[in-house]
Parts: C-alpha cells; structure tokens; sequence
C-alpha cells in the first residue's frame, strides 16, 4: 500500500512554480521540494531551470539542479546535476523526440567533490554551446540561404518546392 500526494504552487504571473510532494509505502517514504523557473525565450515551454531536494529513507537526502530546453516541436534536452551523500555526483542527460526518451547517466565521483560538483555543472553548458555555434548555427544558416536562393531562383508555380 502506498499513499502518495503532490500539491503545486504557482507563484505570481507563473514566473515560479513550487512543488511540495511525498509519499509514504511500506518500505520507503519520500518528502520533495521542487522549484522551477520557466525561462520565456520564444514562449513559455521553451526552456526552465529546476532546482529539487529529496529525502527518502533508501538514497538519502539529495539536491538535483538542472536546466531543460525545447529544441524543436517535438524534442526536448535536459541536463541534471544529482548530488547526495550516498549517490555521489551524477549528470542525467536527456533527450525526447516525439514519443522516444533517451536518458544518459554520467557518475562523475560515488562522494561529493567540488571537482565534480563542477564537471557536472559546466561540462552539459560548454558542450550544448560549443554544438550550437560549431554545427547547429552553420547547418540553420546553410539551410536558409539555399531556401532564399531556392526561392528566388524559382517561377510562381514551382516556390511551394523549395
């Protein structure tokens, strides 16, 4: 039997959500605290950042941080620092296309180190940006310019073929 509850709070103009969350079973109970920020660049489901700490009787008290984006309509990244003093440091990485999940799961040390607790935080940022202005940026811009030229190179009848 387990008895589980999730209540939510919205803070003013939705800029803040808080959730408060536990549940209790015969083996395990868990209390959560949640705080999500949503980040309005292009709308408001385009990217948040999280902030969680859990206590539960089998992994301890824990903190996760991270920060989720929506990539195009149907997917989704998001990276999550995890540290506890029994699970270490850990970075959750994860991608959603369409109904799909992937999920990446990097140890970086099984005890809190500072090191780490950096790794975690900064590896998912330099690698998310060094892929957008190495790949992605060049590959949007090839792709407009063939659009444009495509475009303007094409008669009334055959622009609904570019």
């Amino acid at each position: 039997a387990v008895v589980s509850t999730q209540s939510g709070h919205y803070g003013r103009g939705d800029k803040l959500r808080l959730y408060l969350s536990y549940q209790i079973g015969l083996e395990n109970h868990v209390m959560s605290i949640q705080l999500i920020r949503p980040l309005k660049i292009r709308s408001p489901a385009d990217a948040h950042i999280e902030c969680s700490a859990k206590y539960d009787l089998l992994d301890g008290a824990h903190v996760e941080y991270g920060a989720s984006k929506q990539l195009t309509e149907y997917s989704r990244l998001a990276a999550l620092v995890r540290i506890g003093h029994i699970s270490g440091v850990k970075l959750k990485l994860t991608l959603s296309r369409g109904s799909h999940s992937y999920r990446f799961d990097v140890i970086f040390s099984d005890v809190i180190e500072p090191a780490a607790v950096l790794y975690g935080t900064f590896l998912p940022v330099f690698v998310y940006s060094a892929l957008h202005w190495l790949v992605i940026n060049p590959y949007l811009n090839r792709l407009k310019v063939s659009l444009v030229t495509c475009y303007l190179k094409s008669d009334v009848s055959d622009k609904m073929f570019c």
